[in-house]
């Protein structure tokens, strides 16, 4: 059975990018352009990981991981971050999230991350053009 990951994302080109990424390593992917959209199809689909922007409007990608976190603690939370934002894994972070995506991203380094986060431990994923 697949691993099942959900973007949310509301710059299209990055969460096409990713999900392009996800289907090319083999996962199956639903996407979201909000996080409203992203809690609703975690309502009511099973997913194994959800890849978050940090700065979403509305409910910003650590709102989303906390709300994830209590409602739906086995699924994996990625933050997807932007050039030069700055994630520290420490104390309360380091129980939201299970690694960080940095961009710009490569196939490579998004698998490495992903292969981390479904077993367990913390990692981040620093893009490399």
């Amino acid at each position: 059975m697949a691993v099942r990951a959900l973007v949310i994302d509301d710059e299209k080109i990055v969460r096409e990018r990713l999900a392009g990424m996800l289907l090319a390593l083999g996962y199956e992917v639903a996407k979201a352009a909000s996080a409203r959209q992203g809690l609703w199809l975690l309502e009511s689909e099973s997913y194994d990981l959800a890849l978050t922007d940090a700065s979403l409007p509305e409910l910003d990608g650590w709102v989303v991981a906390r709300i994830v976190r209590v409602r739906w603690p086995g699924v994996r939370v990625l933050l997807v971050t932007g050039d030069g934002e700055s994630v520290e894994l420490t104390g309360e972070s380091a129980k939201l999230i299970d690694g960080v995506i940095r961009q710009p991203f490569t196939l490579k380094h998004i698998a490495a991350t992903l292969d981390g986060a479904l077993r367990h431990s913390v990692v981040s994923a620093a893009g490399m053009s």
